[in-house]
């Protein structure tokens, strides 16, 4: 499976098995974000978020998201990211998508 496919398929199945919470250092105000993945409901999901670790790893671009390191206890798997406010990225690209088709519809 090529990054490209992965990343979307993870992309899709995010509002599914994991969520993401905002972490703020109350004395210096840093902002990260945690990824929550439940294993224990999710069993399939363990494999995909091994794969995800692995990649975010490899990575290291000022455009890609930044990965802090991640923490297992068990049933819960925990990942921390840099924090980047605007939404799913998997969202973004949609909206671009229908821009485009308009922008092709009006110069058509």
């Amino acid at each position: 499976m090529c990054i490209l496919t992965l990343l979307l398929l993870l992309s899709k199945l995010s509002r599914s098995f994991f969520r993401v919470k905002l972490l703020v250092n109350r004395r210096t105000k840093d902002e990260v974000a945690l990824k929550i993945i439940n294993l224990k409901d999710h069993p399939a999901a363990q494999e995909i978020v091994r794969k995800e670790i692995q990649i975010h790893k490899m990575l290291n671009h000022e455009n890609i998201v930044k990965f802090f390191g991640s923490r297992n206890d068990m049933t819960v798997e925990y990942l921390f990211l840099e924090y980047v406010c605007g939404g799913e990225l998997y969202d973004q690209i949609g909206k671009l998508a229908e821009l485009q088709q308009a922008l092709r519809l009006r110069t058509g």
